[in-house]
C-alpha cells in the first residue's frame, strides 16, 4: 500500500470508528415511505428547496455503474450537491419516470425510461432526513427489476 504499518493501523482504526458511527435508519416503515414519496415528488417536479430540506446536511450519494455505465466514482457529499445531482439527472433524461417500489425490503424508487428500469434507488433515513442514497445503475445488477418493465 505504500504506507507504514503504523499508518495502516491508523487508517483501519479510523475506518472502524467511522463505520461504528454510522447509525442505521431509525424511521418507521410509514415515515420511510412518506419521505420516499416526498423525495420522488421533489425530483419529478424539480423542487430544489423541498429536496434539499429532505436531505441530511452530510448526506452521501453513491452509485454503482459496475464499469458498464456512467456513474460517479466517488460519493457525492452534501445536501446541495446531492439535490442538484438528482435534479440534473431528471433534466438530462427526457421521459424519466420515478416509481415507488420496495428496494431490498424497504420503500425505494425505480427509475424508468420508456418502461425500462435503468436504475434503482434506496434511501437510508435517520431522524426524518435522508442520510444515504444508494443508486444501482449497473445493468448486470438490475436483472431482478426486469419483471417491472412494461412491454
Amino acid at each position: 500500500m505504500g504506507r507504514t504499518p503504523a499508518a495502516c493501523r491508523q487508517l483501519a482504526s479510523s475506518a472502524r470508528r467511522r463505520i461504528a458511527d454510522r447509525r442505521p435508519g431509525s424511521s418507521t416503515a410509514q415515515e420511510h415511505r412518506q419521505i420516499v414519496t416526498a423525495f420522488r415528488h421533489a425530483c419529478q417536479t424539480g423542487d430544489l428547496d423541498t429536496l434539499v430540506a429532505l436531505l441530511d446536511p452530510a448526506v452521501e450519494s453513491r452509485s454503482d455503474g459496475g464499469g458498464r455505465v456512467r456513474a460517479a466514482l466517488r460519493p457525492i457529499v452534501g445536501r446541495d450537491k446531492v439535490a442538484r445531482l438528482f435534479l440534473g439527472l431528471m433534466r438530462n433524461e427526457p421521459g424519466v419516470e420515478l416509481v415507488e417500489e420496495d428496494v431490498n425490503g424497504t420503500p425505494g424508487v425505480s427509475v424508468r425510461i420508456a418502461g425500462t428500469t435503468i436504475a434503482v434507488v434506496a434511501l437510508d433515513i435517520h431522524d426524518g432526513l435522508v442520510t444515504d442514497v444508494w443508486m444501482v445503475v449497473n445493468p448486470d445488477k438490475l436483472h431482478a427489476w426486469t419483471g417491472h418493465e412494461t412491454p
